[in-house]
């Protein structure tokens, strides 16, 4: 079952469930875009004191990898925010292809592609984003992938940075074991399992980039994304 939490690290915490009957081997395309739609609305949302205090039109950088990025951006756009996606020059016509349709064809919304590698990244314009945005959006399909600190820094080094959005995982370890391993490894790989590695890794980060953002005076929510119920604080 999915389950997506949202814990606010500053100033108050709130917390928002979204739930699937579903078995995480048995679902179907349709649910994984309800599912990954409600995680992303979560973070935009971000509950009160966070993303909401944004004025419509307000700057959004949306950083990380896979199509749960592009859909993050997408809907950040569709909200009313002057979305940029950062990503590598490679993946842009697979971006393109998640994140417009006959609906809403490119330049129908607020959304900006901004390489960040390969021959078209441009430093100044980079520059000019991380300067001009008030919140973020750090999003990552991969389980084994994490905002590198390098990356993090340049992205909340501007001064109107206003709050952070992460997407974690469970790390309380309900749940989790046996079943969760065997699944993992005989139905979906994608599934998670909540390795004690992968536990200590994702706390590092979610200490990370919370301490960041109280460092240069922003609030911080972060979502937390499993396929088998459980549940933390940010602490946890």
């Amino acid at each position: 079952m999915w389950q997506f939490r949202i814990l606010n690290a500053a100033p108050r915490q709130t917390r928002g469930t979204h739930t699937s009957d579903h078995r995480p081997d048995l679902v179907t395309d349709k649910t994984v875009l309800l599912m990954m739609r409600a995680l992303v609305m979560a973070m935009l949302a971000s509950t009160g004191s966070a993303m909401s205090v944004l004025a419509p039109g307000a700057k959004v950088a949306v950083v990380g990898g896979g199509p749960i990025q592009c859909l993050a951006a997408r809907l950040s756009a569709l909200g009313g925010f002057d979305t940029t996606i950062a990503l590598p020059e490679q993946e842009l016509a697979t971006a393109k292809r998640l994140m417009f349709d006959d609906t809403h064809p490119e330049g129908s919304m607020p959304l900006t592609l901004m390489p960040i590698s390969g021959p078209n990244a441009d430093s100044p314009t980079i520059e000019a984003c991380v300067e001009s945005i008030e919140a973020l959006i750090i999003c990552f399909d991969n389980e084994q992938a994490f905002m590198p600190e390098a990356a993090l820094k340049i992205f909340t080094s501007g001064g109107n940075l206003k709050h952070v959005s992460l997407m974690s995982r469970y790390l309380n370890g309900d749940g989790m074991g046996f079943f969760a391993n065997a699944a993992k490894v005989a139905a979906n790989s994608e599934i998670w399992a909540a390795t004690d590695k992968l536990v200590a890794q994702f706390k590092q980060q979610d200490a990370q980039i919370s301490g960041r953002a109280k460092e240069i005076g922003a609030s911080c929510t972060i979502i937390r994304a499993g396929t088998l119920k459980g549940g933390a604080s940010a602490d946890a």
